[in-house]
């Protein structure tokens, strides 16, 4: 499913349509889920993935295309530390939201290549179209009426996904 979820997710993306299908899920229950899968590939990379989930919250999103968007940011992510490093995945519930931050350890992005990085054809480090993943991610995550937000500093690349707490 996820050849094909990653497949259906780059040919929403091209068309800039996509219908989620939305359902109520445990926000813990299903990064656990995701980082399962999402280890093999990092470490396939020569990259540690970290995690610290906080308070759980019921939230509203598609599974699939979140999963999508969560390897396309730790593709990014990869990517942009071609010789290896850490990833650390982490949650917090924060005025009614779930946020997910996402820190890699990357040094070679700079502030001002801010804008850049989500053109999806940004290439980085001889990897054409690097920016596609964080184009394909926040095109996602935004259509599950969610925020994603970049910041970079010195000691690397904060993703910031917040996303909206579902009442029951």
């Amino acid at each position: 499913n996820s050849v094909l979820d990653l497949l259906q997710a780059s040919m929403d993306f091209s068309e800039n349509s996509t219908k989620p299908k939305l359902e109520q899920v445990s926000f813990n229950a299903n990064m656990d889920e995701n980082l399962t899968v999402l280890s093999d590939y990092v470490e396939s990379r020569n990259v540690k993935l970290f995690k610290k989930l906080g308070e759980d919250a019921v939230v509203k999103i598609d599974k699939r295309k979140f999963y999508v968007a969560c390897y396309s940011i730790a593709r990014f992510a990869c990517d942009v530390m071609n010789h290896g490093g850490n990833l650390y995945f982490s949650s917090k519930c924060e005025n009614n939201a779930v946020i997910l931050n996402i820190k890699d350890e990357n040094t070679e992005i700079k502030p001002e290549m801010i804008k850049e990085v989500f053109n999806p054809y940004f290439s980085y480090a001889g990897n054409p179209s690097t920016g596609l993943s964080l184009a394909i991610s926040k095109f996602l995550i935004e259509a599950m009426h969610a925020t994603f937000e970049l910041h970079i500093e010195d000691s690397g690349t904060n993703y910031r996904v917040s996303i909206p707490v579902s009442m029951l």
